[in-house]
């Protein structure tokens, strides 16, 4: 074996019989074969006949009864033949050696039996026989060329004096010489060898030796094939790692997982808040397409929560009210404190609202890592309120204003609120539609949440790039369902507003439509809310005849403001004829301007005209009217800060002129279509208005109905109000803990409600999970692609490499090796190519995934970890290349192991 020195060679052998090789045996072998010193040296350094020794030393090593030697001296010179002859011959005073050869010239000077063989017969069988002289010994010999010879050391007797006496007298000359005892021989002749009764049988003498080679050897023999065409070896390991590279990178998207990409996207995204809202899915029996409803949580939602999952991770999750907002609703509008003087552009930062109210201590905010900056302090009373850094922004960008009766107003331009300090103290009011009234809270501090701006700071301009809806999706959800939008209340305030939470109506334009119109189609209603009776005061309502303390199915009550902006009747009343709207305006007009008239230097000295002319100088007629514009069109409508009335009171007072007109109605028939999104249950049919709703002519009172009970009912079961919008808590720093969040958010109860994990990345993954898992789909079947290509690449190589070294096989099957040595010798090597493969193609798989995740995230701007690398890749990677490994090494090796040893030496 060429890749082994001569004593490795010959150890083979000893190690393949189940022994030990040491040095002491095999340089006795070695000084047996005349090799001594030749241990070290490489079999590519000795001559033929050398290695004909070596190949005998390893037959020698079995320490065999036998040794058959087919045609040793067939390649070989003469006196290099001569030598191994003598070496047999040697071997043979104590080893049955049987010789194959041609030449009848060795075969009679070295053979002790000679047996002829033609056309497969035995044509003659002769042995050696010696001719013994009566006068010599076994120590003293008489040869006619030589004379007497006399065994070397060996000490004459008188017998044998008397002996070469006798010689002396029967020749002249005689010379008498000394030779060591292997040199002296008997002269000797052939004769035809007798005939035997038949062939010893040996068989309780016979003992198989089963061969083992011993792992260390197979693995050395295995790795030297890794020197066999190295350019081959290496742009095999180079396509093959980029076959299985690409293959991992395939099986990370095919391995998909919502758990796993929840759970890496939270930690790759840092996030850290757990946000719990609650939702129900509904599966459309005619499309089987599911929908899904945002609805608002309960104390006993919140209840849930903390003994489940709240409880199994240790995190105790806190309320966040919203007065009934849900989904993408704001809680609580702070829109209406901004300054007048301010001209920002609109654009998506800012949101406008406070998103919802929470109650927090100072040792839960720190622990959460939040600051109170500068003179900030949480509130202790009621009415006082701390906000976000981020919700000073607003402020600091669009200014403030605040302008009551009996004070002057404050007006603070955007320039002028630098530092959060210069809040503090002010007096914010939040609108809620849940809520009667505003709220009206005093700033006492703002909390530092450490949210990113400079991550959001594109989102100041207009939205043109969909790269920047998914950041304005990412965005929204960050700031609606985290910390950074809150408003920080006293403890037990929240409990103070739930018991003031206007639950008795229910929105339903999200998720169903209901309208009637009359048969003419002159006027048309539509519900964007809906109410029932026993909610209402008698004067706010307008009865046609009779009051009625209950509603009869299909019958309605709608806004007054809305019937009167639809019917085109045209009515006499008094000196005035015209439409109703056109009777309202003239009302209107009159009662306000009036009011003009007489108070506008009331609005004057708090401060109206300075607030929204400044330094322009107004005629009278010009501060009248510009008081009336802003008491009829403009904010004083529903919140004069300069006056003793608003706009909408006016309204009222309007509206209750009508009512000797209104009750004088008769019911008006008209068609109700009520269509449900969520079911797509469909309802149309006759109904009955028999009554209006005394409103005040804004949009959500606008679109306000009073229906019967049953059909409220209907609509309430999946539409109620809860006063919590979702529940917040710490994220827990361990993966654990983030996976049984994420485990839990995506199982859904029997019916069909689960609580949804919101954060920076669950718009883009609730978006991209059916889209990723139908992609995954495909994917699987390319990553199989990838995986056979870099099988072949792989299976060639050690296929070629086993063709290679057919020589090696041959021969160690010859020493004794079994097939299955010879397989662990060659699966060494394929294992060494696949575990340098699997190695680097791990790692350059680990390295795709990190790059494109991180890429996803930088320069597109993606929220989530998409491509997921776990064990799995790493397993299928060892799996596939030690797989093809062992059958690429198996295949072509059992084809040459099951030939002949000389067949396969001889690349037949």
């Amino acid at each position: 074996l060429d890749d082994f020195s001569v004593g490795a060679n010959i150890a083979l052998a000893i190690e393949l019989q189940g022994r030990k090789a040491t040095n002491e045996e095999v340089n006795k072998i070695l000084q047996t074969l005349d090799l001594d010193g030749y241990g070290s040296r490489r079999t590519n350094e000795l001559s033929g006949g050398q290695k004909q020794r070596i190949a005998i030393a390893r037959a020698l090593v079995k320490n065999p009864d036998i040794i058959l030697a087919d045609e040793p001296t067939g390649a070989l010179d003469s006196k290099t033949g001569l030598q191994i002859f003598e070496i047999l011959k040697k071997l043979s005073k104590e080893k049955l050696v049987l010789v194959v050869s041609h030449d009848r010239e060795f075969a009679e000077s070295f053979g002790d039996r000679v047996i002829e063989l033609a056309d497969g017969q035995i044509i003659s069988d002769i042995s050696k026989t010696a001719i013994k002289k009566d006068l010599d010994s076994v120590n003293v010999q008489y040869d006619k060329k030589e004379g007497l010879i006399v065994k070397e050391g060996y000490q004459l007797t008188v017998d044998d004096l008397a002996l070469i006496n006798k010689y002396l007298l029967s020749e002249k000359n005689l010379s008498i010489t000394t030779k060591k005892s292997d040199q002296l021989h008997i002269q000797e002749v052939f004769v035809e060898t007798p005939k035997k009764a038949g062939p010893k049988v040996y068989v309780d003498e016979f003992k198989m030796i089963k061969s083992r080679l011993p792992s260390r050897m197979a693995f050395v023999m295995g790795a030297s094939g890794l020197n066999h065409k190295k350019f081959r070896l290496f742009m095999t390991i180079v396509l093959s790692l980029v076959a299985f590279g690409l293959f991992g990178v395939a099986d990370s998207l095919a391995a998909y997982n919502r758990v796993d990409a929840t759970v890496n996207s939270i930690i790759d995204g840092k996030i850290t808040s757990v946000a719990l809202s609650k939702r129900k899915t509904i599966e459309d029996e005619m499309s089987n397409y599911p929908r899904q409803l945002d609805l608002s949580l309960a104390k006993s939602d919140i209840e849930y929560l903390n003994s489940s999952i709240g409880k199994e991770t240790e995190l105790a999750f806190k309320p966040i009210f919203a007065a009934g907002a849900r989904g993408s609703q704001s809680p609580f509008y702070i829109g209406s404190n901004y300054s007048p003087s301010n001209n920002l552009t609109y654009n998506s930062y800012y949101l406008d609202a406070i998103s919802g109210l929470a109650e927090f201590t100072s040792e839960e905010l720190t622990s959460l890592g939040y600051t109170l900056l500068g003179n900030s302090r949480l509130p202790t009373n009621d009415d006082e309120i701390a906000v976000t850094k981020y919700i000073f922004e607003h402020f600091a960008a669009k200014g403030y204003s605040i302008a009551e009766e009996g004070t002057l107003p404050i007006d603070i331009k955007a320039d002028n609120l630098n530092n959060p300090s210069d809040l503090i103290g002010k007096y914010i009011f939040l609108n809620s539609n849940n809520l009667p009234g505003s709220l009206k809270l005093k700033v006492v501090g703002v909390v530092d949440t450490h949210f990113e701006t400079e991550r959001y700071e594109e989102l100041k301009t207009s939205i043109t790039e969909l790269a920047n809806y998914f950041l304005l999706q990412e965005f929204t959800t960050t700031v609606n369902y985290g910390y950074h939008g809150l408003g920080f209340v006293n403890p037990g305030y929240i409990d103070t507003l739930i018991a003031l939470q206007d639950t008795t109506g229910i929105e339903i334009g999200k998720n169903a439509y209901l309208h009637y119109y009359t048969e003419d189609s002159n006027m048309y209603f539509a519900a964007n809310n809906i109410n029932i009776l026993e909610n209402y005061e008698t004067d706010q309502l307008f009865f046609f005849g009779e009051q009625k303390t209950c509603l009869a199915k299909n019958e309605i009550i709608v806004a007054a403001s809305s019937f009167i902006n639809n019917d085109a009747t045209e009515y006499t009343i008094g000196d005035f004829t015209g439409t109703l709207q056109q009777y309202e305006n003239a009302l209107m007009n009159d009662l306000i301007m009036d009011y003009a008239i007489t108070n506008y230097l009331v609005a004057e000295s708090r401060g109206f005209y300075e607030a929204f002319y400044r330094d322009i100088v107004l005629s009278t007629e010009e501060k009248i009217n510009g008081y009336f514009e802003y008491l009829y069109y403009g904010r004083g409508y529903q919140e004069n800060h300069y006056g003793d009335k608003s706009g909408d009171e006016f309204y009222m007072e309007v509206l209750e002129q009508f009512r000797p007109i209104f009750e004088s109605f008769s019911p008006i028939a008209v068609i109700k279509e009520y269509y449900n999104f969520l079911f797509y249950r469909q309802d149309t049919g006759d109904a009955t208005i028999v009554g209006f709703l005394k409103d005040t002519n804004d949009y959500y009172e606008y679109s306000t109905m009073i229906v019967d009970d049953d059909l409220y009912e209907d609509i309430a079961l999946y539409e109620k109000i809860e006063p919590y919008k979702y529940a917040l808590a710490k994220m827990p720093s361990n993966r654990a803990a983030i996976k049984k969040i994420a485990q839990f958010c995506l199982t859904m109860s029997e019916d069909s409600i689960e609580s949804p994990l919101q954060n920076s990345a669950t718009p883009m993954l609730e978006m991209a999970n059916d889209l990723v898992e139908s992609v995954a789909a495909l994917f699987i079947y390319i990553g199989l692609g990838f995986a056979i290509f870099s099988a072949l690449m792989l299976s060639n190589f050690i296929g070629s490499s086993v063709a290679y070294k057919k020589r090696e096989i041959g021969i160690l099957r010859a020493v004794g090796a079994r097939s299955s040595d010879v397989f662990r010798i060659f699966f060494n090597e394929s294992a060494l190519v696949a575990l340098i493969n699997f190695v680097l193609a791990s790692i350059a798989t680990y390295m795709a995934v990190y790059y494109i995740n991180a890429s996803l995230r930088t320069d597109i701007g993606l929220s989530i970890t998409i491509f997921n690398f776990s064990v799995r890749q790493i397993a299928l990677l060892l799996l596939i290349s030690f797989f093809v490994a062992f059958v690429a090494s198996f295949l072509p090796v059992y084809r040459i192991a099951r030939k002949k040893p000389v067949d396969a030496i001889s690349n037949k």
